[in-house]
């Protein structure tokens, strides 16, 4: 699997997969693209494209914030970022939602094939799902790093209790 850590800082991507000097170019685009919506040193944790998937609700509440269009997601140590996308490159243009974790109650992924649904549940009781293609949008490690950070708030709160 490609990890790659990315920081507006000084525009640096560490990765533990040398052998994919294609998806380093990729994320290196990626980094010039997003790094001015940074603050300087806030790393990219994981990313993934994020398509809309129809009608799956009313769109209300924290969920509201999310524009129905495609977006390249990110998050970060502190937030989720979505940016649109250039219909041309695909690569991210102007960011459209930033929210705080903190906002987000769980994230899940569903469907078995190629194509699946992620799930952002808000702590409002909202939710904003979108469609992804498991191969090309990374939606499996992007639940599993935002489950990860959700998690660790959880266990921050519940020790200053």
């Amino acid at each position: 699997m490609f990890t790659a850590t990315i920081t507006a800082e000084n525009d640096t991507i560490a990765t533990d997969d040398v052998a994919a000097p294609r998806r380093l170019t990729r994320a290196a685009v990626t980094t010039d693209s997003i790094a001015s919506d940074l603050a300087p040193g806030e790393p990219v944790l994981e990313w993934m494209i994020a398509r809309p998937a129809g009608t799956a609700g009313t769109r209300w509440g924290t969920a509201a914030a999310f524009p129905t269009e495609n977006l390249f997601v990110g998050v970060t140590d502190g937030r989720l970022v979505g940016w649109s996308r250039s219909g041309l490159t695909g690569r991210p243009l102007h960011v459209k939602v930033s929210l705080p974790l903190d906002t987000l109650a769980d994230i899940a992924v569903d469907g078995d094939g190629r194509i699946c649904t992620v799930h952002v549940h808000c702590t409002d009781g909202s939710t904003a799902s979108f469609g992804a293609d498991r191969t090309e949008s990374r939606a499996d490690s992007f639940v599993a790093v935002v489950s990860d950070c959700l998690a660790a708030i959880r266990q921050e709160r519940s020790a200053l209790r």
